[in-house]
């Protein structure tokens, strides 16, 4: 696995000034929403620029998951604990 997310969130609630979640938007995905999951590590939730039958991407840690829908992904966030810290404008539709 190439993309990890580690150590990011300086605290409860607290992003570094400036982080937004375009800042780990690649060729094929656009991170679309920060989130902080548990024990202060931080998740990045990302939209395919492909149709792709998995639209929705989110990385943690050494975690990778794919989803065909937004609502999909929204559902495994919450029953996770994955809080919403920061969200990119129009890119969740």
């Amino acid at each position: 696995m190439k993309n990890k997310i580690y150590g990011m969130v300086l605290g409860k609630g607290t992003l570094p000034p400036g982080m937004r979640a375009s800042d780990f938007s690649d060729k094929f995905y656009n991170g679309v929403q920060l989130r902080q999951a548990p024990r202060n590590g931080m998740a990045v939730v990302m939209r395919s620029n492909s149709a792709d039958p998995l639209v929705w991407r989110i990385l943690y840690g050494a975690v990778d998951l794919h989803f065909r829908s937004y609502k999909e992904a929204m559902d495994y966030c919450n029953s996770h604990n994955l809080t919403l810290l920061q969200q990119e404008d129009s890119q969740c539709d």
